[in-house]
This record gives C-alpha cells, structure tokens and sequence, in this order.
C-alpha cells in the first residue's frame, strides 16, 4: 500500500500548535516537521514531537 501525500494545511491541530513553546525543555518551539515518517510538529532543539499523525 502505497502512502498518500498530505497537503500540510489539512492539519489543523499542527497548524494550531506550530510556533509554540516546547513543553520538554526550556529552549524550543515546535515546528512543522516529519516525524519516523509522519507529518508532525516537533521542538527544534531537543526533536521531541508535540503531535503527530498517521
């Protein structure tokens, strides 16, 4: 089964938490992103996801 391309504006709970802080550490945001594949926002200092889809 082959994995459908995702327009990044269909998620809004990603869209919605972009640009906030980090809740694992004191010095990133989360930002749009892929993570093990999926689409995803994750903190661009320590790469923890704060949300991800599948």
């Amino acid at each position: 089964m082959q994995r459908q391309e995702r327009d990044p504006t269909s998620q809004p709970v990603i869209a919605a938490l972009e640009g906030q802080e980090c809740s694992f550490c004191d010095e990133g945001e989360l930002v749009r992103n892929t993570y093990k594949g999926n689409d995803a926002v994750i903190c661009d200092a320590c790469d923890t996801p704060g949300a991800q889809f599948w």
